[in-house]
């Protein structure tokens, strides 16, 4: 592959520096950092929402249960009586399905906290497994839009060209080192893609692309040179700002979730107790139950 071949396949990811290009990419790398730090705790508080999912097996909760569990039970007996006096005078038309709703009832009532209790350690279980550590969703995203030039150049750009996949051979732990303003290393050229590595393209007179040597500078100072690091700013920064938010939103959302599973946990036991004759309400809070803890695994 020729200077001028590498120089045009490769153009999305060869950046020349400059004292402007310097601020700019400076300002990018800082703004950049603090997303990816903002993204970090944020997956960290979503982990800990989501796996924290069993607060109302505390102490306090489990007293405000067990202090209704009499109440429960009295209202239990209570609708027994009701619904078998409706049964004695034929008020209720589908018996059968009386009985089923009676032994769900009951079983509600007894399994339900157990249930629970076991739905909330494998949705954690899961959703640890699942997720890999905080602050990797961010990390992930910049190293998809990061190439690495000195890699191109060691490989003598045999490689996808930047359009079809930016590549990278940095760890997505060391990427808060990197310098966006660093230098390409010239040591790790060779043969055309060194040549290529000290041109550049411009457009001649005649309208047809040539190449021509980079500006040495003054005395070697403010010599020009490509960045080692390219970047597809706009879009790492606007999915990083989104990923804030989105993850954001789902502290909100699994918040709300967790409520609604103390409050299906504590009030479900009431339902249980005065829903025999129908057993839709009781049904209906099981359902919910499922479809919260399907929610947080899938999350």
């Amino acid at each position: 592959m020729s200077k001028e071949e590498i120089l045009t396949q490769y153009q999305d990811i060869l950046d020349i520096n400059g004292i402007a290009s310097n601020i700019f990419r400076w300002l990018g790398q800082k703004l950049l950092f603090v997303l990816l730090y903002i993204n970090e705790v944020v997956e960290k508080v979503v982990m800990q929402v989501i796996t924290g999912n069993d607060f109302f097996q505390y102490s306090g909760i489990n007293d405000l249960r067990n202090g209704m569990s009499m109440v429960i039970w009295a209202l239990l007996t209570v609708t027994i009586i009701a619904v078998g006096y409706q049964l004695m005078f034929n008020k209720i038309e589908k018996r059968t399905n009386v009985i089923l709703n009676g032994l769900l009832s009951i079983l509600f009532l007894v399994g339900g906290p157990i249930l629970m209790d076991n739905l909330n350690k494998i949705a954690s279980a899961g959703v640890k497994d699942l997720h890999a550590s905080p602050g990797s969703i961010g990390v992930s995203i910049v190293k998809s839009n990061l190439a690495d030039l000195n890699f191109y150049a060691k490989e003598n750009f045999q490689l996808p060209k930047p359009n079809e996949k930016r590549i990278n051979g940095v760890s997505e732990e060391n990427i808060k080192y990197i310098d966006f303003n660093e230098t390409v290393n010239m040591k790790d050229a060779r043969d055309e893609g060194e040549d290529a590595l000290n041109s550049r393209l411009v457009l001649s007179y005649d309208n047809k692309l040539k190449t021509e040597d980079l500006d040495n500078g003054w005395f070697d100072v403010f010599k020009e040179a490509y960045y080692r690091w390219s970047i597809n700013w706009g879009s790492v920064l606007i999915s990083l700002i989104v990923t804030a938010f989105a993850l954001l939103i789902s502290i909100v959302k699994v918040g709300r979730i967790i409520y609604e599973l103390a409050f299906h946990n504590i009030f479900g036991a009431l339902v249980a107790a005065t829903d025999i004759s129908s057993g839709q309400r009781l049904k209906k809070i099981i359902n919910e139950i499922f479809s919260c803890y399907a929610v947080i695994f899938c999350m």
